[in-house]
Order: structure tokens, then sequence, then C-alpha cells
């Protein structure tokens, strides 16, 4: 014959009203909370999943400051480009009307100054900067003016005359992620933003074994 404490009773009554109480506590903490998984402990399998797609979330939101921030500093570039393509286009015109063999010396020589002129003014406009002073297409070197204007005499020419156009800054790119595995970069050189073709590079020392150690 088993005896059966006359507590025991009391004690379950106890423990359920405990772990009720319990219950309607966690519950109470999630409606504050306005999440169903206060720990990790009480839903691992979703918990995991909500991680997953929270970083999703700060990703998605930090490409879109990314690309508010890559349209704002291209957005000067761009004017930039334009006026470049303007002043390119008169020069294009100039070209064209001297070709045509019509017009005598001396309004050769005004359309010589005119393009020298526009020269002159591509090289302003390469020389731009932005809102915070830097230089926008001279690469990484901001602080470095990207474009040196040589002048000098040329034959036929009243006066002198731009002769060479040296590019100072460098090809360096400062790629900023727009989405995933994709990068755009925030600056723009020169010597890709106004050069028709890839630059190259001439020595008199024959240098085809040549082989560069560093960076």
């Amino acid at each position: 014959m088993k005896r059966i404490s006359s507590q025991l009773p009391s004690y379950d009554s106890s423990y359920y009203l405990r772990l009720h109480e319990w219950q309607l506590n966690q519950q109470n903490n999630k409606i504050a909370a306005q999440s169903r998984i206060k720990d990790l402990r009480d839903d691992p399998l979703a918990a995991a999943r909500s991680v997953r797609l929270q970083s999703a979330i700060l990703r998605s939101d930090q490409y879109a400051s990314n690309t508010a921030a890559l349209q704002e500093s291209l957005a000067s570039s761009e004017g930039q480009l334009r006026s470049a393509m303007d002043v390119l286009q008169r020069i294009r015109e100039l070209g064209v009307q001297g070709a045509n063999g019509i017009y005598d010396a001396a309004q050769l020589a005004y359309m010589g100054e005119e393009v020298d002129q526009l020269l002159a003014e591509l090289v302003t406009i390469g020389n731009a900067r932005d809102e915070s002073g830097n230089y926008l297409f001279s690469g990484t070197a901001v602080r470095t003016e990207p474009f040196r204007l040589t002048r000098g005499r040329v034959p036929g020419g009243a006066s002198d005359l731009v002769v060479e156009v040296d590019y100072l800054g460098n090809d360096g790119g400062n790629p900023v992620e727009v989405t995933e595995g994709t990068a755009i970069s925030t600056v723009m050189s020169g010597n890709r933003a106004f050069w028709a073709e890839q630059q190259q590079l001439y020595a008199t020392v024959d240098a085809t074994q040549y082989r560069v150690q560093a960076d």
C-alpha cells in the first residue's frame, strides 16, 4: 500500500500557478517588445532566420545610402562633362569650317585663337572642384590639380598658344558597393574622362623584358 502525501495537490497547484504566471509574463514582454522572439531560445530556427533578414535589411539600407552619396558626388562631374561636350562641339565646328578651304589666313588665325581659348576652357573644366574643394577629375589624388596647361610659340601664331596639357592626377578609384558584388567609383580620373583612347608609354630603351616589382 502506497502512501500519498496530502500536500502533493497543493504543491502541484502552486507549480502550475507559477508556470502560468511565468508564461503570462513572457507573453506580456513579447507584446511590449512587439516581437514574438525575445530570446534566441524561444525559437532558434526563427531567430536565425530573423538575423539573416535583419542583415539583408541593413545591407539594403547601406546600398541605398551609398547610391544617394554617389548620385550627389557624380552630379557635379556630370555637369562639368556636359559643359566639356559643348566646348568640344564648338571645336569640331571650327575644325570643319577651317577645312573647307574658303577662308583666308587672317580668318584661319581668328579660328585658331578661338580654338586656343576653347582648349584653355577645357582645361579649366578639367580642373573643376566640388563643394568640398576636391578636384573632380584627379582620381583619388583629390588635392592635386589634375591638368597642367603649357603655352608656347606655334608656327603662324601671333602669340603664345596651348602646346601641351599634362595630366597630374592618377587612375585610382574609390569603389562603393551599390548592390551585392557591384561597386561604382565615387571619383573619376581625368585621363579616362577626357582622353579618347587609352594612354601608352614610350621609351627609347627596350623594356620588353622588364617586370614591375611593386605597385
